[in-house]
């Protein structure tokens, strides 16, 4: 398993036809999450600091949309493996 602790830099994307705009990420982590066409939410930037509230956000998505990998191995931190 992937520790997360470890990571400093992760990249965080949204799948698209996953997300169902329940704003749970913008709540958690507004500097990174924004409302995007159709309701649906984006990241606004390619890499984030590894920080707890980015993966509250990934782990509380209702609809799993959320994907964390570590930018410096490309390891998967979340959904894991």
């Amino acid at each position: 398993m992937v520790n997360v602790e470890k990571a400093t830099r992760w990249q965080v994307a949204v799948d698209l036809d996953r997300c169902i705009g329940s704003g749970t990420c913008l709540a958690l982590a507004p500097h990174l999450f924004q409302t995007g066409a159709s309701a649906v939410t984006e990241v606004s930037a390619a890499e984030a600091p590894a920080e707890s509230a980015v993966l509250d956000s990934a782990v509380c998505c209702p609809s799993q949309a959320i994907t964390i990998t570590d930018a410096a191995t490309g390891a998967p931190l979340h959904p894991g493996q």
